[in-house]
């Protein structure tokens, strides 16, 4: 199967106040989730990662990569949300933007994590967060059981675009500089705990959590954290299956 992800991030000049000391801690989480037998143990050269990339750069990697049996697109730092388009914009850099639009068709079977802002001013991070250790991980029988049954999840799964927004419209998307953003440490964190409590499994069993069911999982931490100022949300077809996020074989 040809998996592309693409974890692309923009925390902000290091100078500036609106600086996100918490992206760099979001990205190297997602990427060692997906490593990881519980993340579908995805191969070093499936996973590309862009750090405030140009517009023209990162438009060159959609063709090059279009088309592709399943595509993962995650975003972690600024964002906002454009009323007269009607559309979740990410700021690339100083000079950059795209509608999130135009990275949702790479392939007919995707997922979209935007762990932004979807207001259009800057968010003031908070300076007190509740914090939690990532679950202790099981040891799996077979992990390369794992890549398997995850991509036999996604052969499953019907087709679209499903897309996990990390607020709502006209939300803030809140970060900690030891924890990263509410959501994506949160949709990580469940899941690992997930897995961690689910038995070892037998030959020829596993258990696998959807992308919904771990937004889903996600969302009631969310909101305790920001004290319901942060409600994630997220927009899919209303039938399944749908793409994997968590697997335990």
């Amino acid at each position: 199967m040809n998996k592309q992800a693409l974890i692309i991030s923009n925390p902000g000049p290091e100078d500036s106040d609106d600086f996100l000391e918490g992206v760099e801690k979001d990205v190297a989480r997602y990427r060692d989730f997906l490593m990881s037998p519980f993340g579908g143990l995805w191969a070093p050269d499936e996973i590309r990662r862009m750090v405030r990339p140009s517009v023209s750069r990162l438009r060159r990697f959609v063709r090059d990569v279009s088309g592709c049996d399943y595509a993962l697109v995650i975003f972690a730092g600024h964002g906002y949300y454009s009323g007269d388009e009607d559309a979740t914009i990410l700021i690339l850099n100083e000079d950059d933007e795209i509608d999130s639009d135009e990275l949702g068709s790479i392939a007919e079977k995707q997922t979209m994590i935007l762990d932004c802002c979807r207001k259009k001013s800057r968010p003031v991070p908070p300076m007190i967060i509740e914090s939690m250790r990532f679950a202790k991980r099981r040891p799996v029988r077979n992990p390369q059981l794992s890549r398997a049954y995850y991509e036999q999840d996604i052969k499953a799964a019907s087709d679209g675009l499903v897309t996990l927004f990390a607020c709502g419209i006209d939300e803030y998307s809140r970060e900690h500089a030891n924890t990263g953003g509410y959501y994506s440490y949160s949709l990580l964190a469940t899941s690992n705990a997930w897995a961690s409590n689910l038995p070892v499994s037998r030959s020829g069993e596993y258990e696998s959590r959807s992308v919904v069911g771990a937004h889903k999982a996600a969302v009631p931490l969310v909101k305790k954290w920001s004290r319901a100022k942060q409600n994630p949300t997220i927009d899919r077809a209303r039938t399944g299956p749908y793409y994997p996020f968590c697997i335990v074989a």
